[in-house]
């Protein structure tokens, strides 16, 4: 097995995120992501199939999915117990719920 046998799916309820993964000009910067990138997303004729994807369909992407990574922000809370100092965990809860009602297995 090589690792383009195996297939990885980037979702974003951000549609301009989503779209600029499919460009050249990356949301993010790396320096020389864009050619470790490319291979994986559009394929290498004769070699291999892409086999990284990017995707605002979040639930779809949920369902069909054996494992799952969270990238989610955690800022700083601004308000109640712990403003200022301790972590405002609201977008991982919210992912964690999602998670819980669409994924079809373990």
């Amino acid at each position: 097995m090589t690792c383009y046998d195996i297939d990885a799916t980037v979702v974003d309820f951000n549609t301009s995120r989503i779209d600029a993964w499919h460009t050249d000009r990356l949301p993010i910067y790396e320096p020389d992501f864009l050619e470790i990138l490319k291979p994986a997303r559009d394929g290498v004729p004769n070699e291999h199939r892409p086999n990284l994807f990017f995707s605002t369909e979040v639930k779809g992407a949920i369902a069909s999915s054996d494992l799952i990574f969270l990238c989610i922000p955690i800022p700083t809370k601004i308000t109640g117990t712990g403003a200022g100092r301790a972590a405002d965990v609201v977008y991982v809860e919210a992912a964690a719920h999602m998670i819980a009602e669409v994924a079809e297995d373990d």
